[in-house]
């Protein structure tokens, strides 16, 4: 009863202070705080170790349970030293409903069998037994999860194959729960805070919910069983729709067992990505109900619900924090889907984790941390809260902070290695001469499917480049030029810039002397106007066009690019046009482009690249085209090459080992190939990875490089041997029973050595064999 009264008296008072003003410092009893310390774990060892090093500032990871933390302040006080307290708990964990069809399924199954299956934390789990061919249930089962294992039988033989689809309810460690747990836990920490107050030296709360694993992405597919959370999606959809015929039409059922809007909140749709049933799942009831995945908004409806419901409960468990303990609440970065993103939150300040082995990865580390901030229309600031010093080998520390200060970093905790590292940091704090209240630099944004033509770095005078969460993609310019799209709430622009040399180039805008562009910076561009086209000088300093109707298109590059596909339907029309098709497709756009030039141009660039690929000498393979992808998903990313790539995650384990993925490789007139593959693998499951030819088993060798894309890279596997008689084949093998992701883009296998440039083949080869006519 006492702590509800003391909730219910913080949550009336005044609103927190604001620690931070619009130069996105903090500021402590008036004065700038810019603190250079250490992370540190919350054991005396380690506190004794900090406070020999003669560091004035920690952050201490303590469990948001209170335990230690009387001894931990008490030490820290005594030696004078400031610091912040990071939750080093995982947040708790919600226990959900997975919808992740591509996922969790074994398809091929035609006989008699008996499972068992390993489904880390599920508790029970609704087994249905598909038809590959009709989609219809052949077996529908609710089965109880015992010590994590899933046993599921059939005793029916079938004439086709069938795939077993499971949707397990678990106790989910990626899903904090804001729902059911929610309350008991911000009840603990703010006993915790009572029981063991901290003294003057406190300065800060980091992750007040403590590790939260990735944002609340949209994309996700799970819907929580938390009676809370069926509430609040209940009062949406009453408020969205107004009446229940309504909302049944909007997510297209029709049922006798669901009238209000209670019976809705219960409902959960099994389809997901490209995989699952056109059904939804009436948890009350059990029963299948038939709906149009293309046509229905439950997924939309139950997403924005979890996503806006997670977010208010968070911002409610900062603002009685920050009125209660009177320090700045701070968010480490996980995602551009977390809270700090809201342009109301109540959050101080954003923090980067930052793996300091290199200065490339020091500003890709804060990049993202800084752009949230510096988007916001507060005045939170950013620290670097955990940088993760290499055990071995240089660094420079002055280097990391100048750096990251120049970028607007404000605040550096180095997690160290030895005391010869603490002590490094106890120097560099002692003779800090950065500028605390110095000007902040502009920004110009990138979306994240631009990364490798644009990347964190000057790219003006006192003008960084930052990814951010916008739409956008990288517009193909051809040699000399490169360029992207970006929009999001503020934003509405096209940057085009020369990759290394100005080019003077006519570009095609339709009613030029409606646009604005300028350089970036601010200025004047030459010019000269002759109806739709403008000549000018694009430089290595960007060209701003604000709210573009259209691409603008370099003339040049039009004119080549046609000339070139012209000339590979000519050369190689057995392999590329047999049936007349893109001499079709290239007087179509020549014709459409007095119209929509931008519109043109990019399917122009399309169709070079397609029929470029297909004459090509080398193999390259979009990897979402894979022969047998049972297993899997198309998933929708920007950047990949054609902006899809193979998604495999196979969390099953038990009686599958792996998942494969083939591809026909064609006849091949050399014993052996040089083989690359791009996406996304995760570092330390890349050995478990096998590429398979000619009966041969390959691993992937040395780092990723080329990082493109959202999050993609090249990987090299190296020679590989090719049939000696017959097509080839390439076999991709995944191993199960791992619940990360596993993401690939493209195959490519040559003949000579390749180097990756992003998401683009290689076209060297091409204006050779055009040449040489024949």
């Amino acid at each position: 009863m006492m702590l509800g009264v003391f909730l219910s008296v913080a949550l009336q008072e005044p609103a927190p202070t604001k620690w931070a003003d619009n130069s996105h410092v903090m500021h402590w009893q008036g004065a700038p705080y810019m603190p250079i310390g250490l992370r540190i774990d919350g054991t005396e060892e380690q506190i004794k170790q900090a406070i020999s090093s003669g560091v004035k500032d920690v952050i201490i990871d303590l469990p948001s349970t209170g335990t230690g933390w009387k001894k931990s302040f008490e030490m820290l006080d005594a030696a004078g030293i400031r610091y912040s307290i990071s939750f080093n708990n995982p947040a708790p964990s919600a226990e959900v409903l997975r919808v992740e069809p591509e996922a969790y399924r074994i398809p091929n199954l035609q006989y008699i069998y008996d499972l068992n299956l390993t489904i880390a934390g599920a508790k029970r789990a609704r087994a249905l037994l598909v038809s590959q061919r009709t989609s219809l249930v052949r077996q529908d089962d609710i089965i109880d999860v015992v010590d994590g294992k899933l046993r599921v039988k059939n005793t029916r033989e079938y004439n086709v194959p069938h795939t077993l689809l499971i949707y397990p309810v678990v106790d989910d460690l990626e899903t904090p729960d804001y729902w059911e747990g929610f309350d008991s836990y911000r009840d603990q920490v703010l006993r915790s805070f009572k029981e063991n107050p901290p003294g003057p030296g406190f300065r800060g709360l980091i992750n007040p919910f403590g590790r939260i694993p990735n944002d609340l992405s949209r994309e996700s597919h799970f819907v929580p069983t938390s009676r809370f959370f069926q509430m609040e999606l209940e009062t949406y959809l009453r408020e969205k729709y107004g009446n229940i015929q309504t909302a049944m039409r909007a997510w297209d059922i029709r049922a006798s067992d669901v009238s209000t809007f209670a019976d809705l909140s219960k409902l959960v749709p099994l389809w997901a990505e490209s995989r699952g049933l056109g059904q939804i799942w009436n948890t009350a009831s059990n029963r299948l109900i038939s709906s149009e995945p293309t046509s229905s908004n439950a997924w939309t409806d139950i997403q924005s619900v979890i996503a806006s419901s997670a977010n208010r409960r968070y911002e409610r468990l900062v603002q009685v924090l920050e009125t209660q303990i009177k320090v700045p609440v701070i968010q480490d970065w996980n995602g551009w889907g977390s809270a700090y993103e809201d342009q109301k939150t109540n959050l101080d300040g954003v923090g980067a984790t930052v793996t300091a082995d290199s200065i490339i990865n020091v500003m890709n580390g804060v990049a993202r941390p800084l752009s949230t901030v510096r988007r916001g229309t507060g005045s939170q600031f950013t620290w670097a809260t955990d940088v993760r010093l290499p055990a071995e080998g240089s660094f420079d520390l002055a280097q990391i902070s100048r750096v990251s200060h120049d970028m607007g970093m404000r605040g550096w905790f180095f997690r160290c290695s030895n005391a010869e590292q603490m002590a490094q940091v106890a120097s560099l704090a002692n003779l800090n001469t950065l500028d605390a209240e110095g000007g902040l630099p502009n920004i110009l944004y990138y979306p994240e499917a631009a990364r490798g033509v644009a990347f964190p770095t000057v790219i003006a005078p006192n003008t960084w480049w930052l990814p951010g969460p916008g739409r956008g993609e990288v517009i193909d310019y051809g040699d000399g030029i490169e360029g992207y799209s970006y929009q999001d709430r503020r934003e509405d622009f096209i940057a085009m810039w020369a990759s290394s040399q100005p080019v003077q180039t006519k570009l095609r805008l339709m009613n030029p002397e409606t646009w604005v562009y300028a350089p970036l910076g601010g200025g004047e561009i030459e010019t000269k106007i002759r109806k739709n086209d403008v000549e000018l000088t694009v430089t290595p300093q960007p060209i701003i066009f604000r709210n573009p109707r259209e691409v603008p298109v370099p003339m040049p590059t039009w004119e080549i690019t046609s000339t070139m596909v012209a000339g590979i339907v000519t050369k190689f029309k057995d392999i590329v046009d047999s049936n007349g098709t893109e001499l079709f497709r290239l007087s179509d756009y020549t014709k459409s482009f007095d119209r929509t030039p931008g519109d043109a141009y990019i399917a122009l660039r399309k169709q070079w690249r397609e029929v470029a690929i297909k004459a090509a000498p080398f193999v390259w393979i979009q990897a979402e085209r894979a022969e047998d992808n049972a297993f899997s998903a198309t998933r929708m990313i920007q950047g990949a090459s054609g902006n899809k790539v193979l998604m495999v995650r196979a969390p099953l384990a038990g009686q599958i080992n792996s998942y494969q993925a083939k591809y026909t490789l064609g006849r091949s007139t050399v014993p052996s190939l040089d083989l690359w593959v791009s996406g996304r693998i995760p570092a330390h499951l890349r050995h478990l990875v096998d590429f398979q030819t000619a009966g041969k088993s390959y691993k992937i060798t040395g780092p990723p490089v080329s990082f493109y894309g959202d999050g993609l890279e090249w990987y090299h596997v190296g020679r590989v041997e090719m049939a000696r008689e017959g097509e080839s084949e390439l076999v991709i093998d995944f191993p199960a029973g791992q619940h990360e992701e596993f993401l690939v883009d493209v195959v490519m296998l040559s003949r000579d050595d390749f180097a990756p440039t992003g998401p683009q083949p290689p076209m060297g080869w091409l204006l050779q064999a055009l040449s040489e006519g024949g």
